[in-house]
């Protein structure tokens, strides 16, 4: 059985990462599960610098968790992929947010 990879095939990555960060993820997941989506969101629109940190800290501490848990189901799904593919995309940009905190 041949699996459709969740992730895009050509270079608009970032467009799907907007996209899917966006929309969130799959409505078919737990609540819970969408709990880092929303402190990542937080995160990226705070704009005093004192609070920024506290919120990108909260979105990585839930981040973490987050992936705790996924490692935990090791499920496969095309769900579970997506999830952990925005999960890097997140980091990435939380990282960003503490290294250029005047680009946001």
């Amino acid at each position: 059985m041949v699996r459709e990879s969740p992730l895009p095939q050509s270079k608009s990555g970032r467009q799907f990462a907007r996209t899917l960060i966006g929309r969130g993820l799959a409505m078919n997941q737990a609540p819970n599960s969408k709990y880092w989506l929303e402190l990542f969101h937080a995160a990226r629109l705070e704009t005093d610098k004192k609070k920024r940190l506290d919120c990108v800290e909260a979105a990585q501490k839930a981040i973490h968790e987050r992936v705790r848990e996924l490692t935990q189901e090791s499920n496969e799904s095309n769900d579970s992929m997506e999830e952990r593919w925005l999960i890097d995309v997140a980091l990435m940009n939380l990282r960003s947010l503490l290294e250029h905190p005047a680009a946001a």
